[in-house]
This record gives structure tokens, C-alpha cells and sequence, in this order.
């Protein structure tokens, strides 16, 4: 027993300091087998990974494995050092197929969808967030914003052309819900509900 906060060590997994550097990619391994027919196979694995050659580069992901039917252990999430969870590819892919990257106190915590065959993202959900506040819910596709739910309850909704919109404010003025029209150009039109001359 402990009055510490902390989680006790009671099993380790280390690879130890032989005088050479680590490559990227190596670190300690725990393996589950399974029976098969005769023998048995690796059905499953965690591993903790360096993502740095050089040995006094801390920066370490933890990887979970799975095997599939008739397959190989494969790897299938990764969490790196910085926190981000990265699924649907090998620990390092530049192309994982579902990214949830954690915020920080000036940047944005998003759920990015992916394609594995190219660097892009073809969908996201991002909470906007300025100084540790979050000013909003963003959701798009590729890298473009489309819609917008602020941090006082708007609905905006945004084509390719930035100056074509829909806004759709709960209350305004004397509690009026308007939905605003805004065209590309000049032009602009609404719907009020509520007193129309506020």
C-alpha cells in the first residue's frame, strides 16, 4: 500500500543500455500467443517504440497490435509521444486513416479522417479554442471548414466561397431567432422570427 498519487511499478519491460543507440522503432515488446493445429502464433502485442535514433532523444510511442485470420500481427493504434491517436496504419505512417489529436492552452483538439493513400484529410471535427477557451465546433472536409456551431450557440454554415453563408443565430436583438442569408458580393437577406422591427 501507498499514500502516493502515482501508479506503483510492479512489472518492467526494458531494453537495456549496450552502448549502442536504439533505432527508431525499436523498445521492449510484450507478446500474447495463441494456440494453433500444432504450434501456437502471435495473436496479439503491445510495444513501447523509440521515435528517435539518437539516445538522448526521450520521444516514445506505445503500439498495440491485433492479428487477423490467416494474417500477421499487424499494428493497428498508436499513440506517440505527443499524445496524438493515430489508427489504421503502422506506428510512424504518414497516412493513418483516423487521427485524434489533443488540444492545446492556443491550439485546437480535432478528429481527423484520413486517407491512406495520400497525406490529405478528407474529413474533420475541431473544437477552436483561443487562449484555453473553446469558441467553437468546426466540421469539414479536406482541410476546409463547412460548418460552425460558436461558442454562444450560432450555426454557421460556409460554402467553398468565403463571402457565401448561412447564419443561424438562436437569439438576437430582443431575443429574435434570424437566419441570415449572405451571397457572394454585397448582398444579404434574412429571416426573423420574433419582432421584425428590433
Amino acid at each position: 500500500a501507498t499514500t502516493g498519487t502515482s501508479p506503483l511499478e510492479v512489472a518492467r519491460l526494458e531494453v537495456k543500455d549496450e552502448g549502442v543507440d536504439l533505432a527508431i522503432g525499436m523498445g521492449p515488446k510484450q507478446s500474447f500467443y495463441m494456440p494453433h493445429a500444432s504450434a501456437s502464433f502471435e495473436g496479439a502485442s503491445m510495444a513501447a517504440k523509440k521515435e528517435s535514433a539518437a539516445d538522448d532523444n526521450e520521444a516514445t510511442s506505445l503500439v498495440f497490435s491485433t492479428c487477423p485470420d490467416g494474417g500477421s500481427n499487424t499494428e493497428r493504434l498508436t499513440v506517440a509521444s505527443d499524445g496524438v491517436v493515430s489508427m489504421g496504419a503502422a506506428s510512424g505512417a504518414t497516412h493513418p486513416k483516423f487521427q485524434l489529436v489533443p488540444g492545446t492552452s492556443s491550439g485546437d483538439s480535432m478528429i481527423q479522417f484520413r486517407n491512406t493513400a495520400n497525406d490529405g484529410t478528407v474529413a474533420q471535427i475541431k473544437a477552436n479554442q483561443t487562449s484555453g477557451t473553446v469558441n467553437g465546433l468546426v466540421i469539414g472536409t479536406g482541410e476546409a471548414e463547412h460548418v460552425t456551431i460558436t461558442g454562444n450557440g450560432h450555426l454557421q454554415l460556409t460554402s467553398t466561397d468565403a463571402d457565401a453563408q448561412i447564419q443561424i443565430t438562436p437569439t438576437g436583438t430582443n431575443a429574435n431567432g434570424i437566419i441570415n442569408f449572405l451571397p457572394p458580393g454585397t448582398g444579404a437577406a434574412k429571416i426573423q422570427c420574433g419582432d421584425v422591427d428590433a
